[in-house]
């Protein structure tokens, strides 16, 4: 795995709380077979420090992210295009069930990292928590990925 610097913006719209998170980090990435996966130490500013998060994407036909959360807090998350993806995702809080409906999944990706756009619903404990933007950039320290000058801003396609 190659050092990166990964930067993960989400824009959450209804729901009853509208708003926008931003975390830079440095992290690890490599280009798979499926897809990629990049990994990153949680921090304070997150509410997860003492965690490792760990994201595999698959790109494709059968577009998937699987994040990983372990070390104090421990979570799975699982979105899966096309198709509404439960999991039980752990907080400073306590365990929850969380689904998620994607409606967009496009992750663009190369050996330098590269970028994955999402868009979905989530709602936990059957109960509508919003529907969210994420963007999620990946770029190889001393790298410049080529797909990253290729993509346009997701959110104003919504």
């Amino acid at each position: 795995m190659k050092d990166a610097l990964i930067t993960i913006k989400t824009v959450q719209n209804g729901g009853g709380e509208d708003g926008e998170t931003k975390i830079v980090t440095v992290g690890k990435y490599e280009k798979t077979p499926f897809g990629c996966r990049f990994t990153y130490n949680e921090t304070d500013a997150t509410g997860f420090e003492g965690s490792t998060t760990t994201f595999r994407i698959w790109d494709g036909d059968d577009c998937r992210l699987e994040m990983v959360r372990s070390g104090s807090y421990q979570s799975e998350l699982y979105v899966d295009k096309d198709k509404k993806s439960y999991s039980v995702y752990s907080t400073p809080f306590g365990e929850m069930t969380v689904g998620i409906q994607a409606n967009r999944f496009c992750p663009k990706l190369d050996e330098n990292g590269g970028t994955v756009d999402l868009s979905y619903v989530m709602d936990i404990n059957s109960s509508l928590v919003g529907r969210f933007e994420m963007e999620i950039e990946i770029e190889g320290r001393g790298q410049k990925s080529e797909i990253r000058d290729q993509r346009s801003d997701f959110l104003q396609k919504s």
